[in-house]
């Protein structure tokens, strides 16, 4: 009988954390992470803050995603070398549209 027990509180457990293992996070779920985003998650992953440079020299932008898409490595932080030029690639497409609506006819 109290094998049967036990057997009985080992299947219940088990399958309660099968259930919690196969949660996804608010964050990713449903999403694809674009280039930037990526490197941007392994930049706080790495303990870089947005508005921290001033303070203590690891500021998100200007002491992370900066220099990585300048091509320079950052202490603590490993990204896809693709995720680089892909990155660089979506700011420049960014940049071009937010020009583009500041200079069209429709803007001014």
């Amino acid at each position: 009988m109290k094998t049967l027990v036990l057997m009985s509180c080992i299947v219940v457990l088990t399958g309660a954390l099968s259930l919690a293992d196969t949660s996804t996070p608010p964050a990713t779920a449903g999403k694809k992470m674009g280039p930037c985003k990526q490197i941007i998650a392994a930049c706080e992953s790495a303990g870089f803050e947005k508005g921290m440079h001033k303070k203590d020299g690891k500021g998100l932008y200007k002491d992370c995603l900066d220099p990585i898409l300048a091509g320079q490595s950052v202490a603590g932080v490993s990204v896809d070398p693709s995720l680089v030029p892909a990155c660089q690639a979506a700011k420049a497409k960014h940049q071009a549209k937010k020009q583009a609506a500041t200079t069209s006819p429709a803007a001014q």
